[in-house]
C-alpha cells in the first residue's frame, strides 16, 4: 500500500557538523599543505615561498593551540578551528545590537536612550517629532498638562535653602531640586568625574563628591560641592582614620564647598565595613584619600569618635 502524507506534514532535513573530524583534517592539512608550499617553492618557482612563511607560522600556531597551552580546553582539543568559536563570541554584540535587536530592546540603556544622551552630550536638540517608539500606555504614573499654565515670565522659583533654620551664616542656596548623588572617585576615574563636574556646572546643580578622597577633579569643574566625609575619612584623616582638623577645615574654606556630609556607615553593608586591597590603591588614590601604598585600606563600620 503507497504510504500517504498529510499536507501538513513538515519535513525536515538536519545537517550534523562533526567538527573533531574536520579539525583533525585541519590538523593534518595544514602542515601538508606548508610542505607541499615548500617543495612548490624549491621545485616550480620561488615565489611560493611567499605562502610558505604564513603557512609556518599558521602551523606553529595550531601546535601551540593542541600542544602548548593548556587554558583553553577547546584550542587543545580541537586546535585553530576552536578559535572560530572566540571569533563569533566576540562580535556577537555587535551583530545583536546592529542588525538583531530593536532600538528599545537593550538594558539598562537601550538605543533609544543612548542616542539622546549623544545629542545632549554635543548641546544638539534631542526632540523629535512624530510620536516615539516607547510605549506609554502601561501602568506608569503620568504627567498631565495644565489647562491654565503659568507663563514662564510669571514663574518664581523659589531656592531650596540649606542651613536657614538653624541661623547659619553661610547657608546653601540650592537653585535646583536635583543634585549628581554621591560616587567614589575610584569607581569613575578621572574622565568621568571631570564629565559630571562639568555637566553639573552647566546644569547649575550640586555634585556629591563620594567618599573617595580629596576633590581634586570636582573642583576643576567649577560647580558646587557636596563633600562627603565617610567613616575612613578619606582626604580630611590622619594615619590612624580619626579627624584631621586641618585639612577639613582647608578643604572646607573653598570656595566651591559648599556644604559637608558626614556618612555615618555603610548603606549597601550595614554594620560591616570595607575593604579596599593594597593591588587596586594607585599612587594618585593614594595621595586623594590620604592612605598609604602597598597596604589594604579598611573603612571602618563607624567613625572611631563615635565609640
Amino acid at each position: 500500500m503507497p504510504r500517504l502524507w498529510h499536507p501538513s506534514t513538515i519535513m525536515a532535513i538536519s545537517f550534523a557538523v562533526d567538527l573533531e573530524r574536520i579539525s583533525k583534517a585541519a590538523n593534518i592539512g595544514i602542515p601538508m599543505a606548508t610542505a607541499a608550499v615548500f617543495l612548490a617553492g624549491h621545485l616550480v618557482s620561488f615565489y611560493f615561498h611567499f605562502l610558505t612563511v604564513p603557512l609556518l607560522m599558521l602551523t606553529g600556531l595550531n601546535l601551540y593551540y593542541l600542544r602548548g597551552q593548556r587554558t583553553h580546553a577547546l584550542l587543545a582539543n580541537f586546535g585553530i578551528l576552536a578559535q572560530m568559536r572566540y571569533l563569533f563570541e566576540s562580535i556577537g554584540p555587535e551583530f545583536r545590537q546592529y542588525f538583531f535587536l530593536s532600538d528599545v530592546e537593550e538594558k539598562p540603556f537601550n538605543r533609544v536612550e543612548r542616542a539622546e544622551v549623544y545629542r545632549k552630550a554635543k548641546n544638539v536638540d534631542a526632540s523629535s517629532s512624530f510620536g516615539s517608539q516607547l510605549l506609554f500606555d502601561g501602568s506608569e504614573f503620568k504627567l498631565l498638562h495644565s489647562m491654565f499654565p503659568v507663563s514662564k515670565s510669571e514663574l518664581r522659583k523659589p531656592p531650596i535653602i540649606v542651613g536657614e533654620e538653624r541661623g547659619i551664616d553661610n547657608a546653601y542656596h540650592m537653585a535646583k531640586p536635583l543634585m549628581i548623588s554621591a560616587m567614589s572617585f575610584g569607581a569613575l576615574g578621572e574622565n568621568a568625574v571631570s564629565a559630571l563636574a562639568r555637566g553639573a556646572k552647566l546644569a547649575n546643580i550640586a555634585m556629591n563628591t563620594g567618599e573617595g578622597g580629596f576633590p581634586k577633579y570636582h573642583l576643576r569643574g567649577g560647580c558646587d560641592l557636596i563633600f562627603q566625609m565617610g567613616t575612613a575619612k578619606f582626604g580630611v584623616r590622619n594615619h590612624d582614620a580619626t579627624l584631621n582638623d586641618d585639612k577639613l577645615r582647608e578643604l572646607a574654606a573653598h570656595e566651591n564647598v559648599k556644604m559637608i556630609e558626614i556618612k555615618f556607615s555603610q548603606g549597601a553593608k550595614p554594620g560591616k565595613g570595607g575593604l579596599l586591597p593594597k593591588e587596586k590603591i594607585t599612587k594618585e588614590i593614594a595621595e586623594l584619600r590620604g592612605v598609604p601604598m602597598g597596604e589594604d585600606v579598611i573603612s571602618p563600620p563607624f567613625h572611631a569618635e563615635c565609640r
